[in-house]
């Protein structure tokens, strides 16, 4: 990526040492999924993508969703366990599982994972490697 992604406003790094609000992740995690419908499937509408657009529906696979996975943690300072790449199921779940571990970058924090469920679940938190 030529750009950073705060220098295309997200709240990443220059942001992260002060909350943010649910919805502008909400934001940062359509716009960047979006964006990699439109690198994987160009000719697909990039409106069509809501919080519960399944990603299977959108033709993410595993290697897309592993690469989305690696922008959403550089956007948000997060750094998401490995097992979102079987559990996450739409854009949704990236979001809470933000909202669950965000912490201020370069602070040690959980490795955050939600249990997603169909009512949400809790969360599964473990130290940051």
């Amino acid at each position: 990526m030529a750009d950073s992604l705060s220098d295309r406003g997200f709240p990443g790094s220059a942001a992260a040492s002060r909350p943010v609000d649910s919805a502008v992740w909400a934001a940062v995690v359509l716009t960047i999924v979006r964006g990699l419908v439109a690198e994987v499937h160009p000719h697909a509408s990039r409106a069509t993508v809501t919080l519960d657009s399944r990603f299977d529906d959108l033709g993410i696979g595993s290697v897309e969703l592993a690469e989305l996975l690696v922008r959403v943690r550089d956007a948000s300072g997060v750094e998401l366990a490995s097992h979102l790449l079987t559990s996450a199921e739409n854009p949704r779940d990236l979001v809470r599982a933000i909202d669950i571990g965000h912490v201020p970058v370069g602070e040690k924090g959980p490795v955050v994972s939600p249990s997603i469920g169909p009512a949400g679940g809790a969360a599964a938190v473990g130290p940051r490697r």
